[in-house]
């Protein structure tokens, strides 16, 4: 409890390293990531692929509805209160008062016949009536962004990491008992319903507590039209990226049934911790980046640029091959036989990780190319629905995969590297380390034809979660030797920093 009020009560130390505020950030991260994997793994077990269907498909729509409704202001917000200092709680007022608008038109949109309109799309007319739940869900959870951008300009990140976890934590928990209970689709968006608008109702509180009291709270007319306008343009790169993301979804949502879509939705999951690794590494250097890019110091810009995709390929590069040859064992152990069909999907999508080495957005944007992300963001999405449709009504969902990866490599990434290239004066093959992400893919061909061995002479009779515990201590004992060789990585030094982080970490919880 006096952990909690201390959280409530102080600001995070602005002085305090970027990489330790960022930790705070990514082990929530983490924890969320973590526990939907536990959830998905459960539902694969209880839930027939029709009622998995339900869920996955209802908070489909909502979660690519919500980037919509949010008019972009958790891009806008923080720009805005930065020149409000003087009435950041109106700013607030009027932020929230603008996404209640916009979740007011959507729940008018389900109530006169969108959710008819949605459940036929999807062929999946069970979920008609459900979508009536999402209106409660939106009218709070959409504010609720603006909400969590105010905690982090307000300095209170450690809380907004551990409120999020906790969050995840409780809806998750309440969410599985009641499936366990039930069994039925149905139960799972009714108990995540209330129990986030539980939540969202403290961080209002919250919110009240942490603003100052002194400020007139009177919402401005002119005042939102000017957050409006700012916050559009800065969100709409966001919005066009969440459509992408989801279009693979939808296509296949629409295209065929609601059991090949929840076997499809098994294998398009993010492996966890891979947004953690990459963010943890990029976050450390991108500020650094950013700074060279905008002194025009290109050199310094794109060798630190180099630097992030050497340190992820080594952990991205091996996980892509470990798992691409373990894949059947990997998806049986997570999701039951019943999902086997997902395995070619999953395998698919691991091609997408060698693109996850860097993150080009923050060096575009201090070359001042945000004009060409968004428009390379609008082709890309007409393109991959282009492809998708016509790879789905050929090759089945696994089509939906294949065009999103195709697209990725052959339209965004080529685009990305010019426009650099171009921008900095430095020759696209020198952007990114080619020979030695070459190299590390190189170096896990031991490991991997170990464990395709394995597979042939004894593991592919045992139960799944066996055959990856041998297959991954082969391929960890090779890969990781050869790598260590060739590369003179620090081990000992890693964990030395292990070990200090452990005790960090423990310190923290014991003040």
């Amino acid at each position: 409890m006096s952990m909690i009020k201390r959280l409530l009560r102080d600001r995070d130390d602005v002085h305090a390293s970027r990489t330790s505020r960022a930790v705070a950030l990514m082990i929530a991260s983490t924890v969320n990531t973590l526990l939907s994997l536990l959830l998905s793994m459960v539902a694969a077990r209880v839930l027939t692929k029709t009622e998995l269907a339900i869920n996955s498909q209802a908070f489909l729509i909502y979660s690519t509805f919500a980037s919509l409704l949010t008019l972009g202001i958790p891009s806008g917000i923080y720009y805005y209160l930065v020149h409000n200092e003087h009435r950041k709680r109106a700013v607030v007022n009027e932020s929230i008062l603008l996404t209640l608008g916009t979740s007011l038109m959507f729940s008018l949109f389900i109530l006169c016949g969108g959710n008819q309109v949605l459940a036929n799309a999807f062929h999946n007319p069970q979920i008609a009536e459900l979508l009536y739940w999402l209106i409660p869900y939106a009218l709070f959870m959409v504010p609720m962004n603006v909400i969590s951008c105010v905690f982090v300009y307000e300095n209170r990140i450690r809380f907004n990491a551990v409120f999020s976890a906790t969050q995840t934590f409780v809806i998750l928990a309440v969410v599985i008992v009641s499936m366990l209970i039930f069994r039925t689709g149905e139960s799972m968006i009714v108990s995540r319903v209330i129990v986030s608008i539980a939540f969202v109702v403290v961080a209002g509180i919250v919110l009240n507590h942490i603003l100052p009291k002194e400020e007139s709270s009177k919402v401005n007319l002119s005042s939102i039209k000017s957050l409006f306008y700012i916050s559009i343009p800065l969100g709409l790169a966001d919005i066009v990226a969440t459509l992408d993301r989801s279009l693979d979804k939808w296509i296949v949502s629409i295209m065929l049934s609601p059991e090949r879509y929840a076997v499809f939705m098994q294998g398009a999951r993010e492996l966890p911790l891979i947004g953690t690794i990459t963010g943890a590494i990029s976050t450390v250097m991108l500020v650094d980046i950013t700074r060279a890019a905008k002194d025009d110091d290109f050199t310094t810009a794109v060798a630190l640029f180099r630097k992030i995709a050497e340190k992820t390929s080594l952990i991205l590069l091996p996980v892509m091959i470990f798992l691409f040859v373990t894949a059947s064992p990997f998806i049986r152990f997570l999701y039951t036989e019943a999902y086997a069909d997902a395995i070619p999907i999953f395998q698919i999508y691991l091609l997408y990780l060698p693109i996850r080495t860097v993150v080009y957005g923050p060096l575009l944007i201090a070359l001042g190319k945000s004009k060409y992300i968004l428009v390379r963001s609008i082709i890309g999405l007409c393109l991959n629905a282009l492809l998708s449709i016509l790879a789905v009504y050929l090759l089945g969902a696994a089509g939906a995969a294949l065009a999103t990866i195709l697209v990725l490599y052959l339209f965004n990434l080529p685009s990305n590297l010019y426009v650099i290239s171009k921008a900095t004066g430095i020759k696209w093959t020198k952007l990114l380390p080619f020979r030695r992400i070459g190299l590390s893919i190189l170096l896990t061909i031991p490991g991997a034809a170990l464990c395709i061995v394995a597979r042939v002479l004894f593991t592919a009779s045992l139960a799944p979660l066996n055959a990856l515990i041998i297959e991954a201590t082969l391929f960890a004992a090779s890969t990781g030797a050869l790598l260590t060789w060739k590369f003179q990585l620090p081990v000992k030094s890693f964990c030395e920093l292990g070990i200090r982080y452990i005790k960090r970490l423990k310190k923290l919880n014991n003040k």
